[in-house]
């Protein structure tokens, strides 16, 4: 079941994902969509929603494990990752800003399904680059430091 949300950024990220799933689920060994909550204030009753989504790819070998979570306030945070049995991470890869977007929930739904694709799981091509340069044109990260 798919939460719904009061924010109207994170219930289009569910909708989108809604109606993404039966694709989804054709790539995917597990899906989990949730609602959680962040208290932001020292006000108990105002908390505010995320949405998170966890997404796992078929195959005892080359399993991989992707997140994408988002706050009320556009800010988005997605990390895909291999683990290998007792030895740590096979490859992993992270990337969070702020949703600049012009598609709104569906834009992200596709980031994923597009990462999920370049992932190792399904293909032996570079992939940390590759799956960058689908989320860096959507997430702004800020001011980045010149040394």
């Amino acid at each position: 079941m798919i939460p719904e949300f009061n924010n109207a950024f994170l219930a289009d990220i569910a909708f989108s994902y809604k109606k993404r799933r039966k694709s989804l689920k054709h790539r995917t060994s597990k899906m989990s969509c949730v609602k959680s909550y962040n208290n932001t204030s020292e006000n108990r009753n105002e908390c505010e929603e995320i949405f998170e989504l966890t997404v796992e790819t078929p195959g005892a070998s080359k399993r991989a494990v992707f997140q994408l979570h988002a706050w009320e306030d556009r800010w988005v945070w997605v990390d895909g990752r291999q683990s290998i049995s007792k030895q740590g991470w096979l490859w992993e890869w992270t990337h969070e800003g702020r949703f600049i977007g012009d598609g709104g929930g569906r834009q992200l739904i596709e980031a994923l399904e597009k990462s999920i694709s370049l992932s190792p799981s399904f293909s032996d091509h570079p992939y940390q680059a590759q799956i960058t340069g689908v989320w860096k044109p959507i997430l702004a990260s800020g001011p980045v430091a010149l040394r």
